[in-house]
């Protein structure tokens, strides 16, 4: 550990790293040394559960989209779900899909629900079980406002209308799960599980072999670059991205073996083409493929914009779409999606990143369907990373602590992660995640959590006088700020905006741990009974003579 330490310090002094990411090292660094840090290798798949019997239900607004049925089956539905409202979700295509439930989502955070309010997609057909992919936004919307809560409902096709309806409703109170099937009485949860043997493959690149890493002067596009040069001097590597290199960076790949950069951006299809028929042209091979590229445009569900989640989608979604397209007629030997965590646990500010990396892992499997018919070539993994320490993503020791408190999950070191990656590429599964950190921790933050839909506690205001609990109130909201920014308490303005004291990431998952606890003056779900705090205008925050 010392000699590490030695070697962090040095880098700080020479300006190699920041004092952001040496602090995260060292936090990293002992960690490792102080605990029994384990990498495993998680999957989705779909558990038969027994259906909730809907005792919980206190929503007081419940938004039914439908995808997949037909207009009488709708309308239907829709009599039987009442005083529910329900809306047929139009647009073709994933991204216009997912951006109609996202609209959907900010409505509802917009509302202000008085009381837990949820949404239910429930969707039929061939192209249902590509909305699984929109599960880790859903999980995000939960983070940002708890009292919102959306779940994917997948159902048969031509099924009994009033079971479906009943089905249904016993989920709206009595059900955690984000993502489940319904058919007849059966009942199954999508859920993520570890898989205990996961051995390392057989090395999956070849002498001589050509590799396009797109996003590929990106962390982790570096990282790879290098992991694959090591396998000799006969291996071409073409980096791909949208701006032009960084010369210093391509010229250290370069000073490792044939390294070549190609300006494209892969969201065009054009562009794309135009690129694996360049690599084509000038190799006579391509061997495989990896897609790195994203786009990151954190912004609270509230306040994200359309414009701003197509954006981010698109590197991901018309990526992967375009890139196998080109490469559809190639044999090769991988086609290897980087996604990331947020498709399963959500992120603050990243509804539409967790909802593009939940579409790369949809693929993976609809790809490895058409490479066992003989119609794309080479094994296809989607692995959803967490933080990777060399990766190039900046994050502060704050918020991996944060992290690591609600999964287990810790950092990954690039050799950790490079051995994950080649046993990734053993396993038969199209969606993969690589966990790093407290073995036991992990296992248990991928079980069901409880329903968030708890009973109203009444306790604290049945005793205390409405003017002595909205004091109470205010002092505890002026503690908690504080805390979260190192403050004295007497620094918290009560009439003051809260956008003054700067609102982010972490400091948000502090807050809201914080007001969810029980020692704080309401009940839990209460903490957010009036929209997501960061809409808070003040901590008073009295509006039309309703006080929080």
């Amino acid at each position: 550990m010392k000699q590490e330490l030695e070697r962090i310090y040095r880098a700080l002094a020479s300006g190699e790293l920041s004092q952001q990411d040496a602090m995260l090292r060292i936090a990293t660094l002992r960690r490792k040394g102080g605990e029994a840090l384990a990498t495993l290798l998680a999957s989705p798949q779909w558990e038969a559960v027994v259906a909730p019997d809907g005792a919980g239900e206190d929503a007081s607004e419940r938004l039914v989209l439908l995808r997949g049925f037909g207009p009488k089956d709708a309308e239907a539905l829709s009599s039987r779900l009442a005083p529910a409202t329900c809306q047929v979700l139009e647009g073709e295509g994933y991204e216009a899909l997912a951006l109609g439930v996202f609209e959907a989502l900010r409505g509802l955070m917009r509302a202000r629900p008085q009381s837990p309010a949820r949404l239910q997609l429930v969707a039929t057909g061939d192209e249902a079980e590509w909305l699984i992919g929109l599960a880790g936004m859903f999980e995000t919307a939960r983070l940002e406002n708890p009292a919102v809560a959306a779940q994917l409902v997948l159902v048969s096709a031509g099924g009994d209308g009033a079971a479906l309806a009943r089905g249904l409703r016993a989920e709206w109170g009595g059900s955690s799960d984000v993502a489940v099937r319904l058919d007849g009485s059966a009942r199954q949860a999508r859920r993520w599980r570890v898989i205990d043997e996961a051995p390392a493959a057989p090395d999956a690149l070849r002498q001589g072999g050509v590799y396009l890493i797109a996003g590929g002067l990106g962390g982790l596009g570096r990282l790879f670059a290098r992991e694959i040069l090591s396998r000799g001097a006969d291996v071409a590597v073409v980096l791909a991205g949208r701006s032009e290199p960084e010369q210093a960076l391509l010229a250290e790949l370069q000073a490792l073996g044939r390294v070549e950069y190609a300006r494209a951006d892969i969201s065009n299809p054009a562009e794309t083409d135009a690129l694996v028929a360049d690599i084509l042209a000038r190799h006579g091979r391509l061997d495989g493929v990896i897609h790195s590229s994203g786009l990151l445009r954190d912004e609270f569900i509230l306040k994200k914009t359309a414009d701003s989640f197509r954006a981010v989608l698109a590197p991901k979604v018309a990526g992967c779409r375009n890139l196998d397209r080109a490469t559809r007629a190639l044999p090769l030997d991988f086609f290897v999606l980087f996604s990331s965590i947020a498709s399963w646990a959500g992120n603050l500010g990243q509804a539409d990143y967790a909802a593009a990396n939940g579409f790369l892992e949809q693929f993976a499997v609809y790809r490895n369907r058409l490479a066992a018919v003989g119609e794309r070539s080479g094994r296809t993994a989607a692995i959803a990373w967490p933080h990777w320490l060399d990766g190039g993503m900046h994050v502060d020791a704050a918020d991996m602590d944060a992290l690591r408190r609600r999964t287990g999950m810790g950092s990954l070191r690039a050799e950790e992660g490079i051995q994950a990656w080649r046993r990734c590429l053993s396993q038969p599964q199209g969606a993969l995640m690589a966990m790093h950190g407290d073995p036991a921790a992990m296992r248990k933050a991928l079980e069901p959590r409880e329903n968030a839909a708890q009973p109203m506690a009444k306790t604290l205001a049945a005793t205390a006088e409405p003017a002595d609990l909205a004091a109470r109130t205010r002092d505890f909201l002026r503690r908690v700020f504080a805390g979260a920014l190192k403050l004295p308490p007497e620094r918290i303005e009560g009439r003051a905006a809260l956008e003054k004291y700067g609102i982010d990431s972490i400091l948000a998952m502090n807050v809201t741990g914080e007001l969810e606890k029980p020692s704080a003056p309401w009940p839990r779900r209460c903490s957010s009974s009036t929209g997501p705090w960061t809409n808070w205008p003040t901590i008073s925050c009295r509006r039309k003579n309703r006080p929080c």
